[in-house]
C-alpha cells in the first residue's frame, strides 16, 4: 500500500459557511479556509484527526482556527487520580456549544473519582469535539453550507458531488450495493432515519434542493 492510500480521502472542496462573515466559504482538501468575501483564511500541515467518540487527538497546538465543539480531556494521566484510593478521576467531558472560544491550556476543573465518588481539581485541556451526524467541515469546525432540515433530521452534503452520490444512492435503491468501497463506508455511517424507505421522499427532495444550492458555489 502506497503512503497515498494510507492517508484519508477528503474531498477537494468542502463548502462552508464562512465563521466571520457568514457567507459561504471554502476548505480546500481539508487544510486550508479561505472566505472570497471577508478574506478569512486559516492553513495547516494536515486535517485533524479524531477518535471514536469524536475527540480530537491532538494535545498540542491553537485552537485559534477551530470554530466547533470543545470538550475537556485531562492535561496528565499519571497525576489525575484519586488522592484517597488511587484511582481514576473523571472530569466532566460535556461539550461546549460550537464557536466557544478557549485557550489551549491547563485549566483546574473539578472530577469525581469513578470508584469512590470523591471530588478533587484536576489539569485538563480544552480540544476539538467533533461527531460524524454534525453538519460541521471536520478540520476548522465550521457549519457546512449545504444542509437542509427535515422532519426527521438535517440532510447534509460536504460538496455538490457528495450530494449527488447520496441522491443517486437513495433515490433510486437504498438496499443496493455501492459502486466502490469508499461509497460503502459512505452510506454505512448514514444514520438509520436516512436508510429508512418511509423517509426517501423527504431527503430525496432535501438532497434535490442541496444540489441546486450548490450549483454556483461548487
Amino acid at each position: 500500500m502506497t503512503n497515498n492510500q494510507q492517508k484519508p480521502q477528503l474531498p477537494e472542496t468542502t463548502l462552508i459557511i464562512c465563521p466571520s462573515c457568514e457567507q459561504p466559504a471554502q476548505v480546500i482538501g481539508g487544510t486550508r479556509l479561505i472566505c472570497p468575501d471577508c478574506g478569512l483564511s486559516h492553513s495547516r500541515s494536515h486535517p485533524r484527526r479524531y477518535s471514536e467518540n469524536g475527540t480530537c487527538l491532538e494535545r498540542k497546538g491553537t485552537l485559534v482556527d477551530w470554530y466547533g465543539q470543545l470538550i475537556s480531556v485531562p492535561a496528565d494521566h499519571q497525576t489525575n487520580t484519586c488522592s484517597h484510593c488511587g484511582n481514576r478521576v473523571i472530569i466532566d467531558a460535556t461539550p461546549t456549544p460550537p464557536g466557544k472560544r478557549a485557550a489551549q491550556i491547563a485549566e483546574e476543573l473539578t472530577g469525581a473519582c469513578d470508584t469512590c465518588n470523591r471530588t478533587r481539581r484536576v489539569a485538563a485541556l480544552w480540544v476539538p469535539y467533533q461527531i460524524p451526524s454534525a453538519p460541521r467541515e471536520q478540520t476548522f469546525g465550521a457549519e457546512l453550507y449545504l444542509q437542509e432540515s427535515t422532519s426527521k433530521g438535517v440532510v447534509f452534503a460536504l460538496n455538490r458531488a457528495h450530494a449527488q452520490t447520496l441522491l443517486d444512492h437513495i433515490a433510486v435503491n437504498q438496499q443496493r450495493q455501492p459502486r466502490s468501497e469508499k461509497h460503502a463506508r459512505m452510506f454505512a455511517v448514514l444514520p438509520a432515519w436516512m436508510k429508512s424507505a418511509k423517509n426517501r421522499p423527504a431527503i430525496v427532495k432535501a438532497l434535490k434542493r442541496l444540489i441546486e444550492r450548490s450549483s454556483s458555489k461548487g
